[in-house]
């Protein structure tokens, strides 16, 4: 038998709630050219018995016994994995019956991306569509925006195998919760070519007991190393503190009308950087730009929500006339969402 063309890895814990949905939902593709690697990671639910409930020959499943936690399972299903490409999938979401045919597509267009992405609609728990997930950023502005903000919903992307097996998921306490923002950051960095379909194909379901909610101090805390490295490795004369990139990340606990003057400083003082000493195209220079435009207005919410009325007033005339108006008449509605 001729190894398949894709391997969909999806880890699972205790997901028996919404496991169902998510195997059916790449069970059901278009494109059936796949193995299905199921990894159960220790779970103590009823997930294993849905499971093994299917019976069809893609799927390959594999019991941790015990729980190794993500990212080595991850890398445990990096290695299992014979397809050309790896779609990566999560025991909770949904993918569109069209996802693996639309991403195998852009590789057969494109024959130098390493990765393929694409937008999400987030759903909330009981699988009602909320919006779009965040607003689209070409491939070119994504090295320069990606440590600070992760657009790439992780569920959704197929990257060659290949490649892959070059990086692997870091596997330390650095990494750990944001495994994804790291792995991104150094591929971008190293010259991968990542490209985004901006039609959604994933359900990406919005749930209580989520990672990002649950360890959302830990993925701050790592998240603040990753930008450390980042900048220290290309961008050194900039300098920031904690508390101020705190607040860049949506951190209350920093809003302040100081912290706000101080975020006003440093994306002018990195766009400045960017423009001046690297080669962009007209687009990626829009991109950044629109990416700062975003972060100014919703710290400036923020900071505007948690101020005494002085503090409200002051920060509404400091970012107003300091965005640009195109953000203002073609992408706030964006980002209300």
């Amino acid at each position: 038998m001729n190894n398949p063309t894709i391997s969909v890895l999806m880890p699972v814990y205790n997901a028996e709630k919404f496991l169902r949905e998510a195997i059916e939902s790449i069970l059901n593709q278009t494109y059936s050219d796949f193995e299905f690697i199921i990894i159960n990671d220790g779970s103590t639910d009823t997930s294993e018995e849905i499971i093994l409930s299917y019976n069809d020959a893609r799927i390959i499943y594999i019991n941790n016994g015990t729980n190794l936690r993500l990212i080595k399972t991850l890398n445990k299903g990096i290695n299992l994995a014979k397809g050309k490409y790896i779609a990566r999938m999560d025991a909770d979401d949904i993918s569109l019956p069209n996802r693996l045919e639309e991403q195998i597509k852009i590789f057969s267009y494109y024959k130098g991306i390493t990765l393929v992405h694409a937008r999400s609609l987030l759903i909330s728990e009981c699988g009602k569509v909320k919006h779009l997930n965040r607003f689209s950023i070409g491939f070119e502005a994504l090295r320069f925006i990606t440590p600070f903000i992760c657009i790439i919903t992780h569920p959704t992307i197929m990257v060659k195998t290949d490649i892959l097996k070059q990086y692997y998921y870091y596997d330390n306490e650095k990494a750990r919760h944001i495994e994804d923002l790291y792995l991104w950051t150094k591929m971008l960095n190293d010259g991968c070519f990542f490209y985004t379909i901006e039609n959604p194909l994933l359900h990406y379901r919005v749930v209580s007991n989520s990672i990002t909610k649950t360890f959302s101090s830990v993925q701050l805390q790592n998240q603040l190393v990753l930008i450390r490295e980042y900048l220290n490795e290309y961008f050194r004369s900039i300098t920031v503190s904690n508390s101020t990139l705190s607040l860049l990340l949506g951190d209350q606990s920093h809003a302040t009308l100081n912290n706000f003057i101080k975020i006003k400083l440093f994306l002018k003082t990195y766009l400045k950087q960017i423009n001046e000493n690297i080669l962009l195209t007209k687009h990626c220079r829009k991109d950044i730009s629109y990416w700062s435009d975003y972060t100014l207005v919703k710290i400036a919410l923020l900071v505007i929500l948690h101020g005494n009325l002085i503090v409200k007033i002051k920060v509404f005339f400091l970012f107003l006339f300091d965005v640009h108006m195109s953000f203002y008449y073609k992408h706030l509605k964006k980002f209300l969402y």
